[in-house]
């Protein structure tokens, strides 16, 4: 059996794409169909929890204790932050119709909810495990 790369990668994808899409209408009236700030959220959500796998992957296997340091732990978040916003940029910079496309009219409203604290508990999460990671 064959593995289809492409729809693996679109399912792994998709809460970042309804991410993208709840953040982007969150600031559409600001920012338009390019929607810069609902990328540099995105990205640095998804910086924070990489930075907290690298992080505990360094305090795991390596000797040294590099990328524990709060210093440290503040340049590899900046890095990967500007990684993954070029990255995203490239994906979503004016998707934000495409993706309202997928969601719009399809979600009930208890859905809209329970997704939208998601997305902010998601946030908040990946901001206190990567806090916790550097302790």
């Amino acid at each position: 059996m064959k593995i289809r790369h492409q729809t693996v990668l679109k399912k792994l994808l998709r809460p970042f794409d309804y991410a993208f899409y709840r953040l982007a209408e969150l600031f559409f009236k600001k920012d338009g169909s390019e929607a810069i700030r609902a990328i540099g959220l995105l990205s640095l959500m998804q910086g924070l929890y990489i930075g907290f796998f690298v992080t505990m992957l360094n305090r795991k296997i390596a000797e040294f204790e590099l990328i524990t340091s709060l210093k440290w732990g503040k340049i590899l978040l900046a890095a990967l932050t500007i990684t993954l916003f070029a990255v995203n940029y490239k994906r979503y910079a004016n998707n934000f119709y495409t993706m309202a496309g997928m969601w719009r009219g399809t979600e009930k409203i208890y859905q809209r909810r329970v997704r939208s604290i998601y997305i902010i508990l998601s946030f908040l999460s990946s901001l206190l495990i990567y806090l916790f990671a550097l302790l």
